[in-house]
């Protein structure tokens, strides 16, 4: 059984970074994207760098995904999966844990 935690996108990547992130680099370094989330309660935004490892279009718009990766900081990494749009820049991401 797996928990889900989800967050809000409130800014994120370019469509080139976005999309260029799932092809560009080699495994070990990966080109890595960086996605700010809503912390609040009058929090900063937390930015979370990520790894993409699929991207799916989730409509015609060429301008909404569905995407999945990797989570990187600098004490641990989790499985990530969310909905971004390319347009807005928004969106939300789910932390995947087992």
């Amino acid at each position: 059984m797996t928990s889900t935690d989800r967050s809000t996108i409130i800014n994120g990547p370019s469509k080139w970074d976005f999309v260029l992130s799932l092809t560009d680099g080699e495994y070990q370094r990966q080109r890595l994207v960086v996605f700010e989330l809503e912390a609040g309660y009058g929090r900063p935004p937390l930015s979370v760098n990520v790894a993409i490892n699929g991207i799916e279009r989730e409509n015609e718009s060429d301008e909404s995904w569905l995407f999945s990766g990797v989570s990187l900081c600098p004490i641990s990494s989790e499985k990530i999966k969310g909905h971004f749009s390319t347009k807005t820049r928004k969106g939300w991401m789910e932390f995947v844990s087992p």
